[in-house]
């Protein structure tokens, strides 16, 4: 029986959109530029992820700091986050072109699933 489970570009896709996701909930004030490239994020998983993960549990105070209902998003993209990390939690140094487009992928289906959940906390 095949693993039903993404594979480790697109689960590092998932994980930078639901990191993405948690900072915009968590920050009043955020700016894109201040996260790590998508395109660099995409190329060098294991260089740009820790420092965004090191971050989350801060983001998840802040969050409860800004009131109910962006505590409780910020909840849901916390508990989220062991399920989308790579197999025994190791990120990869890189990704090949076949596991950049299933980052993409990854990472497209997750910000929209994100959006659809939490889409007027992202703005």
């Amino acid at each position: 029986m095949p693993d039903a489970r993404p594979g480790t570009g697109h689960l590092c896709g998932q994980l930078y959109a639901t990191l993405r996701a948690l900072r915009a909930v968590g920050a009043a004030r955020w700016k894109l530029e201040a996260l790590r490239p998508y395109d660099k994020v995409r190329t060098s998983p294991s260089k740009f992820l820790p420092d965004l993960l090191d971050e989350a549990g801060r983001l998840l105070l802040k969050a409860h700091g800004r009131g109910n209902k962006y505590g409780a998003a910020a909840e849901e993209l916390f508990r989220s986050i062991p399920d989308l990390l790579p197999p025994r939690g190791r990120l990869p140094g890189s990704l090949d072109g076949r596991q950049r487009i299933a980052f993409d992928e990854g990472y497209a289906q997750q910000m929209a699933k994100c959006t659809d959940a939490h889409g007027e906390l992202l703005r």
